[in-house]
């Protein structure tokens, strides 16, 4: 297994992209890299599966922190909740647009 990329997470771990083996490449947490069960099934594949799976993925953070900022403006008494799912909606589109980079070679 070669890595190719590391992200953190924000929250005291980060997500792994590698090379598992001839063409076949997976993405996770550590803890998914280490789980006896594997990566997710979604999350592992050829090299042109698994970028289109995180360029999928993007678009659906990017839906979802639109979707919290609208929820945020309505100045709601849960504004700190919407704050914390914007910057886990980031922090995972950041990592998945630096995957697509590096599978993108």
């Amino acid at each position: 297994m070669r890595i190719l990329a590391e992200m953190p997470t924000g929250m005291g771990s980060k997500w792994v992209l590698a090379e598992i083996e001839n063409d076949f490449y997976g993405y996770g947490t550590v803890a998914d890299f280490n789980d006896k069960l594997g990566l997710p099934v979604n999350q592992c594949g050829t090299k042109e599966s698994v970028k289109n799976h995180c360029e999928s993925i993007a678009e659906l953070c990017k839906k979802n922190i639109k979707k919290y900022q609208k929820e945020l403006s309505k100045k709601t008494a849960n504004s700190d909740g919407w704050k914390l799912m914007i910057e886990h909606e980031q922090k995972e589109l950041e990592m998945l647009i630096e995957f697509i980079r590096v599978l993108s070679k």
